[in-house]
Parts: C-alpha cells; sequence; structure tokens
C-alpha cells in the first residue's frame, strides 16, 4: 500500500489542492529554512493586513500560521534533517506505521484474529487511507501519535523492564498529539482517565507522577510556543481563548467544551448522511457489535477500551455534529457528501476506535443469524464479502471520487502550472495578485495574493480603499474567470470612484484572464 498512500505525494510535488495543505508546507518550509513560524510582509503594515492567502493568519504585518502546529514543528524537523524532499512522504509513511501499531495494541487487547482484521480494516478504510494521501494535513499523524502512545502505555504495563522509558514515551506521544490537534485534549484525556481508572492497580504511584509530569511538560511547552508566535499562550490559528478571562465560567467552558454549540438537528442529520447513509457497512456493525461486546465479560484492557471507544464516540458526535460549516471555509452550500467533507476527518477516530467491533459482529452475530450454515463459513464469507465492499468502495472513492477524489486532486493540480508559467512571464516578480478564492493555491507562495475581494466577512474595512493603495506601492494584478460584463460592473462599482481601473493583459487559461489594475495617470 505504499504507493496508493504515496500517490499524490509522488504526482502532485509541491502543490496541493487544500489552501490547509499549501499554507501547512509553506510555514513547514519557512521552519526548516529559517527557524522560524513566521513570514515578514512588511508591506501589509500599510494596508490594515489586507494581503493573506487562504488558511494563514496576519498578525503586524506577518503571516502566521492558522493550522495547529504540531505538524510544522515534527515535519519541520524531520525537514531539517533529511531535506525538504521527505516532508510530503511523512503522513503516508507514518499512517502505514500507525497501522502496524495499531494490529499490536489489538493484539494485546483482544486476540490475532481480531488485530489483523482490524489492522486491515483500517489499511482499507476510505477516510483513513484518503488522509494518508493528503500529506499536509494533521489527521492522520494526531491518530499515529495517540496510537503510538497508547501502544507505549500498553507496553508499560505488560513488562516489568524498562517501564519508566515506556511511561516516558507515551507521555510524549499523547503531548505530541495534543501540538498536532489541540482540539482534541478533552477525548484524550478521557481516553487517559478511563484507560488509569480501569488499569490503576498495575499502575505505580511513581509511573503515574512521571507520565502526568511529562505531559505537563509537553502543554507547557505548547504554550510557550503559542506566545512567541501569537503572543498569546492559549491562542492558537484557529481559535482563542484570550479574552474570555471577563466572561462567565459557562461562556469559558462552552468555548473548551462545545465550541459550535449544540444542535441535536445537526447531530441527527450528520449522523444519518455520514455514518449511517455513507459508511453504513462500518458503522451499523461496529455498534451491534459494541453492543454484543458489552454484555459479555471482559478483561481490564478490554473494558478500558470498550468504555473509551463509547465515551469519546458519544462526546466527538456531539462536539463536531453541532458544527454547521456547510456555505463557509469553501464547503458547498448545501450539504453534501464527500470523502474530503470535514465530519468524516474530525470523526476518524471514532472509525478508527470501532474496528474490533466489526470483527465481533461477524464472528459472534452473524453466525447466530444463518444457525443452518456451519459457524466457520459464514465468518468466512461473510469477511470476503465484507472486505470486497471495503476494498472496492474506498478504492473509488479515494481515487475516483468526482469531485475530490486522487485522480480529480491529480488533474487540477497539473492544470495549476500553465496558469502560473503564463502569468509568471507576464508580470513582475514584485507583484501582488488578486484572485477568487479557489486560486490562491495556483499563486501562493510564488507570490501575495489577495483572494475573495469585497467578501465583508472576510475584510472588515474596505478592502477596494487598501487596493488602491497597493497600487501606489506596487504592481497590482486581478486573475478572474468573470466575463467582461461582471468585470465593467465592478470598474464601474468600485474602481472608477477610486480612480482605478482594470485593464485586460491577456487571456490565461480556460476563459481565464489576467488584467492589471492601474489608475488613469498610469494607462
Amino acid at each position: 500500500m505504499i504507493l496508493p498512500y504515496c500517490y499524490l505525494a509522488i504526482t502532485t510535488d509541491h502543490k496541493f489542492y487544500s489552501p490547509d495543505e499549501t499554507a501547512n508546507f509553506v510555514f513547514t518550509k519557512q521552519f526548516i529554512e529559517h527557524s522560524t513560524f513566521s513570514i515578514d510582509t512588511p508591506i501589509n503594515t500599510e494596508v490594515n493586513n489586507a494581503i493573506f492567502p487562504r488558511s494563514v493568519n496576519v498578525t503586524d504585518g506577518r503571516f502566521v500560521p492558522m493550522s495547529f502546529l504540531g505538524i510544522l514543528i515534527f515535519y519541520g524537523l524531520a525537514g531539517k534533517l533529511f531535506s525538504i524532499y521527505i516532508v510530503t512522504f511523512l503522513t503516508p509513511l507514518l499512517s502505514l506505521l500507525g497501522v502496524f501499531l495499531f494490529s499490536k495494541i489489538i493484539d494485546s487487547i483482544f486476540n490475532k484474529n481480531t488485530a489483523l482484521f482490524a489492522s486491515l480494516c483500517l489499511l482499507f478504510n476510505p477516510i483513513y487511507w484518503y488522509l494518508a494521501g493528503k500529506s499536509m494535513m494533521h489527521n492522520n499523524l494526531f491518530i499515529f501519535f495517540v496510537i503510538l502512545g497508547l501502544w507505549l502505555l500498553i507496553k508499560a504495563l505488560a513488562t516489568d523492564r524498562f517501564k519508566t522509558l515506556f511511561f516516558s514515551l507515551s507521555a510524549i506521544a499523547f503531548g505530541a498529539s495534543i501540538w498536532t490537534r489541540t482540539s482534541e485534549i478533552i477525548w484524550v484525556g478521557i481516553l487517559l482517565l478511563v484507560f488509569y481508572i480501569v488499569n490503576k492497580k498495575m499502575i505505580h504511584g511513581k509511573y503515574f507522577f512521571i507520565f502526568l509530569s511529562i505531559f505537563c511538560v509537553m502543554i507547557g511547552a505548547l504554550f510557550a510556543i503559542n506566545y512567541s508566535i501569537y503572543n498569546s499562550l492559549f491562542r492558537t490559528g484557529y481559535s482563542s481563548l484570550e479574552g474570555q478571562a471577563s466572561n462567565s465560567l459557562i461562556a469559558i467552558f462552552q468555548q473548551i467544551f462545545l465550541p459550535f454549540g449544540f444542535s441535536l438537528k445537526n447531530i441527527g442529520f450528520h449522523v444519518w448522511e455520514f455514518f449511517i447513509k455513507y459508511l453504513w457497512f462500518l458503522t451499523l456493525p461496529g455498534i451491534w457489535g459494541i453492543i454484543l461486546f458489552s454484555k459479555i465479560k471482559k478483561t481490564a484492557l478490554q473494558k478500558s477500551y470498550m468504555v473509551s471507544t463509547i465515551i469519546i464516540s458519544i462526546y466527538l458526535l456531539i462536539y463536531y455534529g453541532s458544527y454547521w460549516p456547510w456555505g463557509q471555509y469553501g464547503q458547498p452550500s448545501e450539504p453534501e457528501v464527500l470523502i474530503g467533507s470535514p465530519h468524516l476527518r474530525y470523526w476518524l477516530p471514532i472509525l478508527v476506535l470501532s474496528l474490533p467491533f466489526i470483527y465481533i459482529f461477524i464472528e459472534k452475530v452473524l453466525p447466530r443469524l444463518f444457525t443452518y450454515i456451519k459457524e466457520k463459513k459464514v465468518i468466512a464469507v461473510s469477511l470476503v464479502i465484507f472486505f470486497l465492499i471495503l476494498i472496492s468502495f474506498s478504492t473509488h472513492q479515494v481515487f475516483y471520487s468526482p469531485k475530490e477524489g486522487y485522480v480529480k486532486i491529480n488533474n487540477d493540480i497539473k492544470d495549476f502550472s500553465p496558469r502560473l508559467e503564463k502569468v509568471s512571464s507576464l508580470i513582475e516578480p514584485n507583484s501582488i495578485i488578486i484572485v477568487p478564492a479557489w486560486a490562491d493555491r495556483v499563486f501562493y507562495p510564488e507570490y501575495d495574493v489577495i483572494h475573495s475581494l469585497g467578501d465583508k466577512l472576510i475584510y472588515q474595512n474596505n478592502i477596494y480603499d487598501e487596493v488602491k493603495k497597493l497600487t501606489i506601492l506596487r504592481p497590482v494584478y486581478y486573475y478572474s474567470a468573470n466575463s467582461d460584463q461582471d468585470i465593467t460592473s465592478l470598474n464601474e462599482t468600485e474602481f472608477i470612484p477610486r480612480n482605478l481601473s482594470l485593464i485586460e493583459v491577456s487571456p490565461i487559461f480556460k476563459g481565464e484572464k489576467l488584467y492589471k489594475l492601474s489608475t488613469y495617470e498610469q494607462q
């Protein structure tokens, strides 16, 4: 599976379909080359921070990450050691290593058959596979660190040698998971708490103190790094607890535990669309299997795994199920189930944790439904049918999904080059390009860009006034697929009143054109 997991890393070089991936790669490269996550853009201080691509924050004229910092730090350090060319292969390779470690965990908790089944399910899981190929997204890296931390904890319980080392390394791994996706700290804490409660007789106080101390040091280090970048202990690129101190405890609680509010309607809709209709062959057997497993005798580790799965699943269903992103952040205006939909990657932990219970369903439930057939035949046939469904569904969705599959992404990224090359031949190296929301990934980081011109949700001040200032400071171009009538209307309503005008430079690609923004004196 190395080649299927690395397909995009091999075929797309260092251009990305997602603005999040583009920004993560740019900041990782900045750290590799300059040991900082800030990119100075001094001109931004003169135009009210108007210049920035998507998925980037602007602070005091500097580009700073919007992403959680873990992927930037870990991949940046790897890039310093082995060169930047390894960076886009790390997520696929760590995802494969995560499958191997997951099989070890499930073997320790359940048995070899369950472990083999669960690991193969994870390997071919459509969401895990898809995100493995999205090399600068942090979801699979986060899952890897959680799996690594849990494996090390189980190793620590199972051995009398190197206990201190295993507990210490586990704390580092779980701390790294929080660096990678800070928003998941609550349920990671639940996982650790349940593990400790169920297994506390086997965990000496000394090891508990070692684990907790190192974990807290990791979180403290994250606070320090946040402060160095954002001048705030609690801020991440996505959100901030700053300013909450004057609010009520209820407001602070909601910011931490339910930042998207609580909506049963939204939860029900998203669960139905994504889990029941889209991934029914994974979720329905998993639910049935966990119900059956709850009724039988379990070891301490099995109990902690089952309880953690139930509590974490409920929490994540509420936390992210209430989130309604449609019509925002590049999502479709109406809900649409796609392989790259945010809810699927946010609910990936549920899909991973539930895998052993699918095997329990196949092994324990199905033979009861077909009592007239030998049990081994029922299980064998069921496994063959299940994996045929899983592999065919995953291959189709990951590679051939018409809107977000790997093949579509690869073809779209190939179309970036002719656009960029032609525009580069026509404009000055220090030019600023105004682009529609989708096109910043074509021209950034080669050029400074302004995206979504006129969107009042993005630009609180009048962005057109800032653009006028820019035309005095640097060459400014406008890239668009709009009709001539739309360009004329934009000129008449926004630019001509400011003594500016869009002048066509050249057609570029498939109906898209490049314009130069000039004052009347420059024409």
